[in-house]
């Protein structure tokens, strides 16, 4: 998918500036090539991140390069992208990248059973060439039909061409039992024990008759 990558003016504090006028900063770096500290149109941007395709083919200020993107920063609250960095590749060379988990299917274990997705690793480190780079890596749960099931890596189709660079045993997705709510027990109350002040005061401490 193309973006176009504009010459950058503003920089530091003055760059809240270009994101009010719906600009966002973006850094470009590696494969050899010089940094670049270049912008972007957030529309268009934005385009670009829904898109399936993780490679971009930039216009503009560096027309005909090919990126990946390697960072996305993003307001706390708005999740608006606000930088983004870029990294120069090669058709021919291999890159490595971390491509996202996309759960699918319906878990027996959750459903039928009342069981917790665990989903502890969300993304893969992969080396591939950068056409060959999944959107994302799909995980099927429909068969994990008991509480205790586990996928690890090694449990997952990886696409062809594509290098896993994590511990293909590490846990990726798990079913674990719903933690139950244990009332905190409450021993008997031992009464004798406890010692209650008499009102008054304590005959060694009353007042002399008179004389």
């Amino acid at each position: 998918m193309e973006l176009k990558f504009d010459k950058r003016t503003l920089f530091k504090k003055k760059t809240k500036k270009l994101r009010d006028d719906g600009i966002v900063p973006v850094v470009c770096y590696g494969g050899g090539k010089e940094n670049k500290s270049l912008q972007v149109n957030e529309k268009e941007l934005k385009k670009v991140l829904n898109s399936e395709d993780p490679v971009v083919d930039a216009t503009g200020e560096i027309n005909g390069k090919k990126l990946l993107i390697q960072d996305i920063k993003r307001d706390v609250i708005s999740r608006t992208p606000i930088h983004i960095d870029f990294l120069f590749v090669d058709e021919k060379h291999e890159v490595e990248h971390e491509v996202p988990i996309e759960l699918v299917g319906e878990a027996p274990a959750v459903k039928e059973k009342d069981g917790v997705l665990d989903f502890t690793k969300r993304e893969i480190k992969i080396k591939a060439l950068p056409q060959n780079i999944p959107p994302h890596i799909t995980v099927d749960i429909s068969g994990m039909l008991e509480i205790g099931n586990r996928l690890t890596i090694k449990d997952i189709e990886i696409p062809k061409n594509v290098s896993v660079l994590d511990d293909i045993n590490e846990t990726v997705i798990s079913i674990v039992a719903q933690a139950e709510d244990v009332p905190e027990e409450v021993g008997e109350i031992d009464f004798d024990s406890i010692k209650v002040e008499e009102k008054g005061k304590k005959p060694e401490e009353e007042e002399p008759e008179d004389k």
